[in-house]
C-alpha cells in the first residue's frame, strides 16, 4: 500500500517507458511554406494532404501547422530530430472517429520507437489564431535496459 506523500517504488523491470515531446509552430509560416507544393509533398503524407480538401486556405494552414508541430514533437520525443533516417513522412497525424488527432508512426520513426520499448503514441493539438502547439506522449510497458 502506498503511503500518502511518498512516490511509488518500482522495481527496475517495472519502470514504464515514457518519452514526451512538444513543439509550437507559427501558422503564417506554414501557410507561406505550403505555397510550395514540393514542401507539402516532402513533409505531409497523402492522407494528411487529403484532410485539406474543400477547406479555405486559412483552415488548411491550421491543419498543416498542427501536423508539422506533431512531427517535430515526435522527432524530439524519439531523441533523433529529423536525422538518423527519421523523416517527416514517417510521422503522420490523421483523424479518429470523433475527429481527435491520431498519431501513426511508420518506417524509421516506428523502428526507433520500438527500439526504445515504446508501443503506444498519443498527440494533443491546440491552437490560437497565430500558433499551433503539439504535445506527444510515446509510452511502453517498461523501459529497455541499458545495453539492450
Amino acid at each position: 500500500m502506498l503511503k500518502p506523500g511518498l512516490p511509488p517504488t518500482f522495481h527496475e523491470s517495472e519502470v514504464p517507458a515514457v518519452r514526451i515531446g512538444v513543439d509550437m509552430v507559427d501558422i503564417a509560416r506554414i501557410q507561406a511554406l505550403a505555397a510550395d507544393e514540393r514542401f507539402v509533398s516532402r513533409v505531409f503524407t497523402p492522407a494528411e494532404r487529403a484532410l485539406l480538401e474543400g477547406l479555405p486556405p486559412r483552415r488548411q494552414a491550421e491543419i498543416l501547422a498542427g501536423r508539422f508541430a506533431a512531427k517535430e514533437a515526435v522527432a524530439k520525443a524519439l531523441g533523433t530530430g529529423f536525422s538518423g533516417g527519421v523523416r517527416p513522412l514517417d510521422i503522420e497525424t490523421l483523424r479518429g472517429p470523433s475527429g481527435e488527432p491520431v498519431l501513426q508512426l511508420h518506417g524509421k520513426a516506428r523502428q526507433r520507437a520500438e527500439a526504445l520499448g515504446l508501443r503506444r503514441w498519443q498527440v494533443s493539438l491546440s491552437h490560437t489564431r497565430d500558433v499551433v502547439v503539439a504535445f506527444v506522449a510515446l509510452t511502453g510497458d517498461t523501459a529497455p535496459r541499458a545495453g539492450s
